[in-house]
């Protein structure tokens, strides 16, 4: 699944994400892919089995080109032989991390 919208409203509530990636192409290797300027909510959420990663993002400043709002997300521990880590950037050095990043907006509540 790749994300590529500046406007609000993406959401993931109530989902499992599973069986996704390839071995090639950096936007293929992830269940979710973000790219910069996107705009997402993944609410009680669940990813596993990918190939690479679980969620990647694409963007030039790690922490202010996308806009992301977390709550309850969980990451399948066991992945697959090739899981490198839960969350990968395409920034310089191609930083990792187990988790989402820190929520960065308010969600709109209508």
């Amino acid at each position: 699944i790749t994300i590529h919208s500046s406007a609000q409203g993406t959401k993931f509530d109530y989902c499992d994400i599973s069986g996704g990636g390839r071995a090639s192409g950096y936007s293929a290797n992830n269940c979710l892919f973000i790219w910069n300027g996107a705009w997402a909510e993944i609410r009680n959420t669940a990813f596993s089995k990918s190939n690479y990663y679980y969620v990647g993002f694409d963007d030039d400043n790690a922490t202010t080109g996308y806009h992301i709002y977390s709550d309850n997300v969980s990451f399948d521990p066991k992945g697959n032989t090739d899981l490198l880590a839960n969350v990968w950037y395409e920034v310089s050095n191609y930083p990792t991390a187990n988790a989402l990043p820190a929520n960065n907006f308010t969600p709109n509540t209508n």
